[in-house]
């Protein structure tokens, strides 16, 4: 099997490296991004707890995370509980370029 990338635009990288909180955030984003590659996460809601179990970080860390994404339009919350990983597109907007 081919391994997945998710390409990062040259210029967005000094903003995602110069904000730590930013780029833990973003690494997180990109994790849930290559293991819901149809970009939706359903009951985020109850899921939390065992999402953070995946990804090695504590629900907390996972929360806090959660809010930095959503704060920076990579991801939505839709009112069924779903969770959108929106494209790497939004990372021009988050970073203003």
């Amino acid at each position: 099997m081919k391994p997945k990338n998710i390409i990062i635009p040259y210029k967005c990288l000094l903003p995602l490296v110069e904000d730590t909180n930013l780029l833990k955030a973003f690494c997180i984003w990109g994790k849930l991004k290559l293991k819901f590659s149809h970009g939706s996460i359903h009951n985020i809601k109850s899921r939390k707890q065992e999402l953070a179990k995946s990804l090695n970080i504590c629900e907390n860390t996972f929360r806090k995370n959660l809010s930095i994404l959503k704060n920076k339009n990579l991801i939505s919350f839709e009112q069924d509980g779903t969770l959108r990983l929106l494209n790497k597109y939004n990372i021009y907007s988050s970073t203003n370029i």
